[in-house]
């Protein structure tokens, strides 16, 4: 137990440092949000990359309720950080003169580091959908 009250503050403090570096942006509105999904969008690459390595090394513990919560934590951050390009797209480079579907294009398909991000981002989704499928045979 204490050592998941650990796990919680440092997660806690990894949350907070961020936002409290960027507390001055909150008055432009756009560039805090920006910042907020910058920092976010690098949580989703930690946690896929997190939950390919538990697909590929399981250890003894069932982690079936952390792949489920990647799952909806990236689809929630997709949908909301993708809503978000597409209605502030006159802030980002590249992407004023681009519809919806150009923004997603640009925002997956770009040749930045950006979009390899991306990618493994979709990937850990997929090895998570095969981790839970995996944990749900294993056990009937």
């Amino acid at each position: 137990m204490k050592k998941n009250i650990k796990r919680f503050y440092f997660l806690f403090a990894l949350i907070i440092f961020p936002l409290c570096c960027f507390a001055q942006e909150r008055a432009r509105g756009v560039g805090f949000f920006t910042h907020l999904f910058d920092y976010m969008n690098f949580a989703v690459i930690i946690t896929s990359l997190i939950s390919i390595k538990q697909y590929f090394w399981p250890g003894d513990e069932d982690r079936t309720v952390f792949h489920v919560v990647n799952i909806l934590f990236v689809v929630l951050f997709y949908f909301v950080s993708l809503s978000f390009l597409i209605s502030n797209k006159q802030y980002y480079d590249g992407y004023q003169q681009k519809n919806a579907l150009g923004c997603i294009t640009e925002f997956f398909f770009g040749m930045g580091m950006d979009s390899y991000q991306q990618w493994i981002a979709i990937a850990g989704v997929i090895i998570n959908a095969l981790y839970i499928n995996r944990s749900v045979r294993s056990e009937i």
